[in-house]
């Protein structure tokens, strides 16, 4: 932890600081500044203790409507809600059943019809199985008498066969006995051959004879064999007879085997015919018969099929007969249901009217309710419909010329600055940082001079080293906190006159430290400021808050200033619905309880400071009752809002502004109230 932002204030270059003295003269003396600490002190406790009396009397009653309207809300909605549950519950439990009574129906419409469809198939499928079998004894007919036919082929063939055996046999004896006469034939001409030779050894003989002693016995042999050769011409003709009538036979058996030959030519094309329509026959009956093989497998599986028909058939039957007494009992199930419905809409029209009655009652509690916030923050400062509600000015210094620098303190502007625009207010934030005491004094003076006419407060937060009553500047010097507060008063700054001021000091107040025991009686100490106490008393809206109490050091962490960062941290989290002093109260209560010191704050606010937007008029006129949406953001050229879905209302003059409602509620909704009031 560093020791805060405090300075042991060392001589600045050429001596004492050049501080001026408060303007108006001397400074008061110890007895003044006592007794006026001592009056603002008892006037700020009774003022704060009224404030927080009629604040909390108006938080408990407020409260208590609250309560007890959230409590008949919530019972009145679960109630309806529970209601509605049941008849949704049962609407979708009917609907549920009717949509299973029409499946019903449709299924059974559809087996219906599936079932007129297989009898008609079934029909079909028998007229089939007739026209088939009436086609298959025709065909059994036809294979008969192919049958028939191909036997008697087969013994037409058969005997053209033996008769073609015998011929061939017939022609071989023939050849064999051509044979052996052509064999005698050859035989006797070798015979004739050599009859011829000696009839010509025996010619040469003769003459031999002749011509020797004994011709007269060669011509006796001569005689002998002329009748010899005689025979044998008799013979040869005989024989020449018998082979010319052996060659007629045989040019005739000729003939005839040539005639066999054609017959049997004719006969082996014939065969070779009827083995092609043999063959043809064969093809055409085994066609046949995988036709009738397949027919009869198709009628056996028509069979089949026409049997699982019937069974689908009958379960179908069976499947229908349940099923009318399924519907027959979800028709009773249903009147039934509905008999509760008609109850349960009767008890819901009963808790509507209850409902009403009570939204009525609703409404008169909102009625009281807003009336009690319009009383509340009457007594707060007015924060209008502006382009800008506040300007916030932020001057931080952390490098130094003559001091130690402010280390973790880098990042508190940021967090200053995201708070200040977190707050439901349109607030400019102007960061400086690291300023000189030249620059500080222009840049104080300058703000005080800007035209604040058309904004509703000012905040100033200064984070610094700083001594009782002055901070720091990064040359060195130091300026009072009375100057910085008087730049602001009504004389030098009018256009904030009756308008809330706003400064928070992030610096050290002294050299001090606290403690758990001293926290009680800090604010008793002589290190008080009392100047600014005393100015305070004659000035009015203003409001200033130290890190620390008059006489103590501040301090500040590695993650920045413990109190800029408690600050940041409330301002986000109660700046929507808290007060100003409601604010600081938890920030001083947080600082005790975390790091056991307090800071200290001194206000002369003439009212409570809600950083809300409260511009409506509020007249008793009639009124209407809608639900708006949750949240309405305006464009720049207007508000608007709605009553209906589909109805918008727009007002003229107004920009960035957001009205929030709760969305499960119903508001009475002021017409005449939604445009601004100008003042």
């Amino acid at each position: 932890m560093n020791e805060g932002d405090g300075s042991p204030t060392p001589p600045p270059q050429g001596g004492t600081s050049p501080t001026p003295p408060p303007q108006g003269g001397t400074s008061p003396t110890p007895s003044m500044m006592d007794q006026i600490r001592v009056s603002m002190q008892q006037n700020m406790s009774q003022l704060l203790q009224k404030a927080e009396q009629e604040e909390e009397r108006w938080r408990n009653k407020i409260a208590s409507f609250e309560a007890e309207m959230q409590e008949n809300i919530n019972s009145f909605l679960d109630e309806r809600s529970t209601l509605e549950a049941k008849v949704e519950s049962l609407e979708c439990a009917l609907y549920d059943k009717q949509q299973h009574i029409n499946s019903l129906l449709q299924e059974i419409d559809s087996l219906e019809e599936r079932v007129e469809s297989m009898e008609h198939g079934l029909c079909d499928r028998r007229q089939d199985i007739n026209m088939l079998v009436e086609e298959n004894n025709t065909l059994e007919d036809k294979v008969e008498s192919m049958e028939c036919t191909l036997e008697e082929r087969q013994q037409n063939i058969n005997s053209l066969q033996q008769e073609n055996d015998m011929l061939q046999d017939k022609v071989k004896d023939l050849e064999h006995t051509l044979y052996e006469r052509q064999q005698s034939v050859n035989n006797l001409l070798q015979v004739k051959g050599n009859l011829e030779a000696k009839v010509q050894d025996l010619e040469q003989t003769c003459a031999l004879y002749e011509k020797q002693e004994n011709i007269k016995s060669l011509q006796h042999e001569k005689s002998k064999l002329d009748a010899k050769v005689e025979d044998l011409e008799c013979k040869m003709s005989e024989r020449e007879q018998n082979i010319n009538s052996l060659l007629q036979e045989n040019n005739m058996l000729q003939a005839k085997v040539q005639d066999l030959e054609h017959t049997l030519h004719e006969r082996q094309q014939s065969i070779n015919r009827f083995q092609n329509s043999n063959d043809m026959l064969q093809d055409k009956v085994e066609n046949l018969e995988e036709t009738l093989y397949e027919r009869q497998q198709n009628i056996n599986s028509f069979v089949q099929e026409n049997n699982m028909l019937q069974d689908k058939v009958e379960d179908l039957k069976e499947t229908l007969y349940e099923r009318r007494q399924i519907i027959n009992s979800l028709l009773q199930v249903k009147s039934n249901q509905e008999a509760k419905v008609q109850d349960l809409e009767h008890t819901l029209r009963n808790k509507q009217q209850n409902i009403e009655s009570f939204r009525q009652e609703n409404n008169n509690l909102l009625r009281s309710k807003w009336d009690l916030r319009r009383t509340l923050h009457e007594s707060s400062y007015t924060m209008r419909i502006r382009q800008k509600n506040g300007r916030a000015l932020i001057i931080s210094n952390t490098q130094f010329t003559e001091l130690r620098e402010r280390t973790g303190a880098e990042g508190d502007p940021q967090k200053l600055a995201e708070a200040f625009r977190s707050l439901p207010v349109d607030i400019e934030v102007k960061t400086r940082q690291n300023l000189d005491l030249s620059t500080m004094q222009h840049v104080l003076r300058e703000e005080a001079n800007r035209d604040h006419t058309d904004e509703d407060f000012f905040i100033c937060s200064i984070m610094t080293h700083g001594a009782q009553g002055k901070v720091f500047a990064t040359d060195g010097f130091s300026a009072d906190l009375l100057d910085i507060l008087s730049l602001f008063n009504g004389k030098r700054c009018p256009s904030l006159k009756g308008k809330p001021k706003l400064f928070f000091i992030q610096a050290c107040q002294g050299d001090r430290r606290q403690t758990a025991v001293e926290i009680a009686g800090a604010q008793d100490s002589d290190a008080n400021p009392s100047p600014i106490q005393a100015y305070f008393s004659t000035e009015a809206d203003f409001f200033l808050a130290l890190a620390t109490v008059p006489g103590y050091v501040a301090y500040r962490r590695d993650d920045g200033a413990d109190f800029v960062n408690i600050l940041a941290k409330v301002l986000k989290e109660q700046g929507k619905s808290q007060d100003l002093m409601s604010m600081m109260a938890t920030i001083s209560k947080e600082l005790n309880a975390k790091y056991e010191y307090s800071p200290f704050c001194c206000t002369t606010l003439r009212h409570k400071l809600f950083f809300k937007l409260y511009a409506h008029t509020w007249n008793h006129l009639p009124t209407c009752t809608c639900t708006l949406y949750p949240t309405i953001e305006t464009p720049n050229h207007g508000l608007e809002y709605r009553t209906r879905p589909h109805t918008v209302y727009t007002t003229t003059g107004i920009s960035n502004y957001r009205v929030e409602f709760r969305p499960e509620l119903t508001y009475p909704l002021r017409l005449p109230a939604l445009y601004p009031t100008r003042q």
